[in-house]
C-alpha cells in the first residue's frame, strides 16, 4: 500500500473517487475529512465497512464516524457489526441494542468483543424484554 506515502489532498480525492478497496483501506486514514470521504465515495458498500468495523486495525475515530454516519449507521449489518466492536461509543450501542431482536442481541453477546459492563446492559436489556413480554402476555 502506497496510500501513506502520497499527499493529503491526494487520499481525499482518491477517497472520494478511487475503487471501492481503495475508499475502504481509506476508512482507516488519520485525517477525518479523508475517513469522512471514504464513505461517501459512490462505490463504497456494506460489505467493505463491515470489514473495516471488524478489522483489528479498527480505529476509535473510524468507528465513531461509522456509527453516526447518516446513511451507514441505519443498515441492520453495520449496526451488528458495530455492536461487536469494543471501540463503538456507549450511547450508540445502547440505541443500535434497541433496535436489534432478541437473536441478534444473544448473538452480539455470543461473538463480541464488548467490554463487561456494555454485556451486562444487554443482557439486562434481553431480560427486560423477556419479562415485559411475559408481563403483557405476548
Amino acid at each position: 500500500m502506497r496510500l501513506g506515502s502520497i499527499s493529503g489532498g491526494e487520499r481525499l480525492a482518491l477517497a472520494k473517487r478511487g475503487s471501492t478497496r481503495i475508499a475502504a483501506a481509506l476508512l482507516f486514514d488519520k485525517e477525518p475529512a479523508v475517513m469522512q470521504a471514504a464513505l461517501t465515495n459512490p462505490f463504497m458498500t456494506e460489505v467493505w465497512i463491515v470489514k473495516a468495523i471488524m478489522s483489528k486495525d479498527s480505529t476509535p475515530a473510524m468507528v465513531s464516524e461509522v456509527s453516526h454516519h447518516v446513511k451507514w449507521s441505519l443498515r441492520k449489518e453495520i449496526r451488528i457489526a458495530l455492536l461487536k466492536n469494543d471501540k463503538t461509543p456507549l450511547g450508540r450501542v445502547l440505541a443500535f441494542a434497541q433496535s436489534m431482536s432478541a437473536p441478534v442481541l444473544r448473538e452480539v453477546l455470543a461473538t463480541s468483543r464488548l467490554n463487561a459492563k456494555v454485556k451486562e446492559y444487554l443482557t439486562r436489556e434481553l431480560e427486560n424484554r423477556k419479562s415485559y413480554q411475559l408481563n403483557s402476555g405476548s
